[in-house]
């Protein structure tokens, strides 16, 4: 469909009209969204030579097309790449948009998910309070958006080590999801691997162990196997189980097929 929109929108329009630039942006985050990461980038430089040439300079699909060219980049680990794109996607989101609006918030979040993956954890932990506090002004009280933010400064705190003040926000962002999300949704999935992650460091397995299965049913439901999430959920809980066997606290964890058979294939191989 989207394919089908750019070709219409060719064969129509100018060639930098701003139809065109939405059209190679929908497509890059269709193919972005698929791990297709080398499809998706020229698409998204096309959308962003295509708003400079035809919009305002601050007009906010520019940083929203700069937004997502940044994501695209952190997702591929170029982060020298993707840090000037955030901050040129966040100066003109607030040029040109009120200072409670949600896209400024996502902003903020991106940038804030940025530094933290570079351990800059002040940078960051003021930025994730900035989008929740315009995501609770400005969105309904369960938005999806809200339980990412949230979900987000959880991790930043569990980076820190201040668990007490992250296990709230987990739950709070599991909360929201589940009322405001479909049942097999990929953003649960990312929620619940995050909790089970923090119940991981705080010793409490059987805990994780029913989060990662959540989290590795809704990816294999949801995106297939082959996908790069899923993938990354299945080693995420093949190391927890690891990390158990290390430990010799297996009797904790449940009679579920998957987890015994991997917990025999991990002793049988002795790792």
């Amino acid at each position: 469909m989207y394919k089908e929109a750019i070709a219409i929108d060719q064969q129509f329009l100018p060639q930098n009209h701003p139809d065109l630039a939405r059209d190679f942006n929908n497509l890059a985050s269709l193919y972005k969204s698929q791990g297709r990461y080398s499809d998706a980038e020229p698409l998204c430089q096309q959308a962003i030579k295509i708003a400079k040439q035809s919009l305002p300079q601050n007009h906010p699909l520019l940083a929203t097309y700069l937004n997502n060219l940044a994501l695209l980049y952190c997702s591929q680990g170029r982060y020298s790449d993707a840090e000037p794109l955030y901050k040129d996607a966040i100066a003109i989101a607030k040029q040109s948009l009120p200072p409670n609006h949600p896209s400024l918030a996502n902003n903020f979040n991106n940038l804030a998910e940025f530094y933290c993956s570079q351990g800059r954890y002040s940078d960051a932990e003021l930025l994730c309070q900035q989008a929740i506090k315009i995501a609770k002004r400005s969105l309904p009280q369960n938005h999806p958006l809200l339980a990412t933010y949230l979900n987000n400064l959880a991790l930043l705190y569990c980076s820190q080590g201040r668990y007490l003040d992250a296990e709230p926000l987990y739950k709070d962002a599991i909360a929201i999801a589940k009322q405001s999300l479909p049942p097999n949704h990929p953003s649960s999935a990312i929620n619940f691997n995050n909790f089970a992650e923090f119940y991981c460091s705080q010793g409490r397995y059987s805990e994780a162990e029913a989060l990662y299965l959540k989290a590795l049913d809704i990816l294999f439901h949801s995106l297939g196997s082959e996908h790069p999430n899923t993938v990354k959920g299945w080693k995420n809980f093949v190391y927890f189980l690891m990390q158990v066997v290390s430990e010799g606290q297996e009797s904790v964890l449940s009679e579920n097929p998957i987890v015994q058979q991997i917990l025999a294939k991990i002793k049988e191989l002795g790792v």
